[in-house]
């Protein structure tokens, strides 16, 4: 009999009509529409309306229309003895066809007035766009709304979200947009990661706004990122003075690193301000800047004399960091001079090495005007070991008014060697040039090969709001909500708010309570259906654990497995302690589909109602 009677009761699921009283939780749940429905949106203002879309006919009730529509239900707060009663009273269609808005409408959204509705339309030809239509809601008994006409805002895009009465986000291509309704052109206000940085795809969806205009989405692959400026400087007897530089960048998992780390521009150059680098904080990235100097011999030849400097650097998330790069002039300098007129000259390395930039060189000078040539010499290079203090030699072949001439010198790092080609007796000696102090090392500085250091700045928070540890982040996790802020020139500002190891769908947050309360809701897959959550926030920190609001009947009805979408709260009617969240539900017992992948269609997996749920024990 025990038996007889478990399985009347899972056959019969939490169905109203159910003889035996199985249904858990049930006081906690309402039905909102007797017939199909999905995307709730309660009306700011008025808790006793609600919009939804549907692609069944309400009268008949079990009547199929071709495409999708979004209605208006009035209920009413009426005591019922059946506590999972059906509350629809008053159905109005919103969008018929005669509107001009043939094909599905869908996911409705009210503005903050609860005076305009914003929703997905979808035409026969495909594709989606958003429109906008204003509602004056009825009064009374027996009437109906006041329609205004149609308008399309934009196209292709959807999930459209109210950020002010004449404002609106919306998706497309996973990014996340802004455009004013009847105004100025759509912004785009979510990017995929900087090219140098990273080659993965942020996937942006589900923008949503709080009625105190705080937005909150809901993204996978994106990281929390950090700020870096670099800057790099030149060091001689003088002080350092700040200096050009190309940058390089390797991400911890890059391959191979990226140089330059922008494309174009004087942006190729120190000091330069590299934003939003996605980071765990875990792994360091490797940063580097090269100061090239070029030696001209000819207008045909030319030679640059590289010096990199790279540094391991870890960069925590939500902070900004400064990196200063040191140069010190190690390379040894050949300068030349001549007494008498229009000397021509050639050099070699004299002792065979092979090392970067060894070539000969071609130039010519007159009479007591010194040439320099810079960045001669790399080092020696003895195996893999650099040989800092050998002087290395350099033949030297001059010639003038057909006279020869042969020079040995000998260059060292950092110092500069003056060569006098020809002496002319015959004429005054040309005066000794002034010292090249530039050229030398920095006092009380060793010369090394090359001779660089470089140092890191305090990492100072980045500023950006809502920038709280994930709360379930894990390296590889694949979704999280984050929040977006908006400065007073419009920039933007993310930060991660928490994190699922399932994917996420659907975010919302209320309003602010006392005490900077409020309460985050999004539905995820990490138990393999789709259930509903609920996270306490207190100034936007996490506290505790998130709250898995679980359907009416899973734990007593082993046939009853829900599924739960769309989650938005009743800010009109919610207080702490007695939160009503709107939700798009599957009837139970489920038909089984339980492959619901990232935004199918969720009508194949079963008949879904509009359900209302109070939270009231959530601490």
């Amino acid at each position: 009999a025990l038996a007889a009677l478990s399985l009347a009761a899972a056959l019969t699921g939490c169905s109203s009509e159910s003889p035996v009283p199985v249904c858990d939780r049930c006081e906690k749940w309402s039905k909102v529409s007797s017939a199909l429905g999905r995307f709730p949106a309660p009306h700011p203002v008025d808790p006793s309306f609600v919009l939804f879309s549907t692609v069944e006919k309400q009268d008949p009730a079990d009547a199929r229309q071709e495409d999708e529509d979004i209605w208006l239900t009035w209920i009413e707060n009426e005591d019922d003895p059946d506590a999972n009663a059906i509350l629809d009273r008053s159905l109005f269609l919103i969008t018929p066809d005669d509107t001009g808005t043939s094909g599905d409408n869908t996911s409705p959204r009210w503005s903050p007035s609860g005076t305009r509705m914003a929703y997905v339309h979808s035409p026969p030809a495909g594709g989606t766009e958003i429109w906008t239509m204003t509602i004056d809601l009825p009064t009374e008994r027996g009437q109906s709304p006041n329609l205004g006409v149609p308008e399309r805002i934009v196209a292709d895009a959807r999930d459209p979200a109210w950020l002010a009465e004449d404002r609106l986000l919306f998706s497309r291509d996973d990014k996340i947009f802004r455009i004013d309704v009847g105004g100025a052109s759509e912004v785009q206000v979510s990017f995929d990661p900087p090219s140098y940085s990273s080659t993965d795809k942020y996937v942006d969806r589900h923008p949503s706004v709080s009625p105190d205009g705080e937005v909150v989405f809901g993204s996978r692959n994106r990281l929390p990122v950090a700020d870096l400026y670099v800057q790099a400087f030149e060091v001689d007897s003088m002080g350092a003075v700040e200096t050009d530089a190309f940058i390089s960048f390797k991400a911890p998992e890059a391959a191979e690193p990226t140089f330059p780390v922008f494309d174009e521009g004087e942006e190729l150059r120190t000091p330069a301000l590299m934003r939003s680098i996605p980071t765990l904080g875990i792994d360091p990235f490797q940063i580097g800047t090269t100061l090239a100097r070029s030696v001209v011999i000819d207008p045909l030849r030319e030679n640059y004399c590289d010096t990199t400097i790279v540094i391991a650097k870890r960069l925590e998330p939500d902070t900004a960091d400064t990196l200063s790069f040191f140069f010190e002039i190690t390379r040894g300098t050949l300068g030349f001079l001549t007494e008498s007129t229009n000397a021509s000259f050639f050099w070699t390395r004299a002792d065979g090495a092979v090392s970067i930039n060894d070539f000969p060189g071609v130039g010519r000078t007159d009479r007591c005007i010194p040439v320099y040539y810079d960045c001669l010499l790399p080092w020696s290079v003895q195996g893999d070991s650099i040989l800092v203090d050998v002087p290395e030699p350099f033949l030297v072949t001059a010639s003038t008014a057909g006279r020869d001439s042969s020079y040995t010198v000998f260059l060292s790092p950092g110092d500069t060697t003056l060569v006098l080609l020809f002496d002319d007796p015959g004429r005054p000696p040309c005066s000794e040039p002034q010292p090249l102090t530039a050229r030398a090392p920095a006092t009380g500085r060793a010369s090394i090969a090359p001779a660089r250091w470089a140092q890191s700045g305090a990492s100072v928070p980045r500023g950006a709001a809502g920038s709280s540890a994930a709360l379930l982040r894990a390296l590889g996790d694949e979704s999280n909500i984050w929040r977006l802020e908006f400065d007073t020139s419009d920039a933007t500002q993310f930060g991660e708010l928490l994190g699922s190891a399932g994917l996420i769908q659907s975010p919302a947050v209320t309003k602010e309570f006392a005490g900077g309360v409020r309460y985050s809701a999004w539905v995820s897959d990490v138990t393999g259906e789709w259930q509903v959550y609920v996270q306490r926030l207190v100034n936007w920190v996490a506290q505790g654990e998130p709250h898995q609001v679980r359907p009416p009947g899973t734990l007593d009805n082993l046939a009853c497995t829900r599924n739960v979408f769309h989650p938005h709260w009743d800010d009109a009617g919610s207080v702490p302690g007695g939160l009503r969240l709107f939700v798009t539900m599957t009837e139970c017992p489920d038909n089984e589909f339980s492959d619901l992948g990232f935004d199918e269609d969720p009508w194949a997996i079963g008949e879904m109602r509009v359900w209302t749920v109070i939270i009231d024990d959530y601490q």
